[in-house]
C-alpha cells in the first residue's frame, strides 16, 4: 500500500499542533499562533484523508483517485458511509479547509484577545478560537486514530470483535 509516508506525516502533524496548542500558545499568548495550529490541523487530516483514499483505491472501493481537495472530500463522504464512520470528521476536515483556504485568500486578518480573525474580500469574518481547535484537535485525533485502525486492519477492513 502507498499510505506509509502518509500516515506517520499526518500523526506527526497532530503531534505539533498538539504541542502549539498545548505548549507554545499559553506561554506566548500571541493569537496569530491559532492559525499555525489550524494549518497543521489542516494538514494532519490532509495526510490521513490521503492515507484512507489510497487504501480506498487499492482496495477497488473508489475508482480514482482525484488530485483537487474537493473532489477528495466527496470520495471520502462516501468512504466515511461505506466505512460507518463519524459524520463529525467530515465536518472537521471541512472547517479546517474553509480555515485555510479563507486566510489564503484573504486580504485582511487581525488578532484578537483569544482568538485570530480572518476577513474576506467580501468582510465576512472567520474567527478561529483556542476552544474551536481544542475540538478540532480532539476530533482530528479520533479520524487519524480510526484510519490507522482500518489501514492496519485485514484488508483494510474493521475486524468484527463480538461481546459477552
Amino acid at each position: 500500500m502507498r499510505d506509509k509516508k502518509h500516515l506517520p506525516d499526518a500523526q506527526q502533524r497532530l503531534g505539533v499542533a498538539n504541542h502549539l496548542l498545548t505548549r507554545t500558545y499559553p506561554l506566548v499568548n500571541d493569537s496569530r499562533m491559532l492559525l499555525a495550529v489550524a494549518k497543521e490541523l489542516h494538514q494532519a487530516n490532509m495526510s490521513a484523508m490521503s492515507a484512507f483514499l489510497e487504501n480506498e483505491f487499492a482496495m477497488k472501493r473508489i475508482p480514482a483517485l482525484p488530485q483537487f481537495t474537493e473532489s477528495r472530500m466527496e470520495l471520502l463522504e462516501e468512504a466515511i458511509q461505506h466505512h460507518s464512520l463519524n459524520k463529525d470528521y467530515l465536518k472537521n476536515i471541512k472547517e479546517l479547509h474553509n480555515i485555510t483556504v479563507t486566510h489564503e485568500k484573504s486580504p485582511i486578518e487581525f488578532a484578537k484577545p483569544d482568538k485570530f480573525v480572518i476577513c474576506d474580500n467580501e468582510y465576512k469574518l472567520t474567527t478561529v478560537t483556542v476552544d474551536q481547535l481544542k475540538a478540532s484537535l480532539s476530533i482530528s485525533r479520533q479520524f487519524i486514530d480510526k484510519v490507522s485502525q482500518l489501514l492496519s486492519g485485514e484488508n483494510g477492513r474493521v475486524s468484527l470483535q463480538r461481546e459477552g
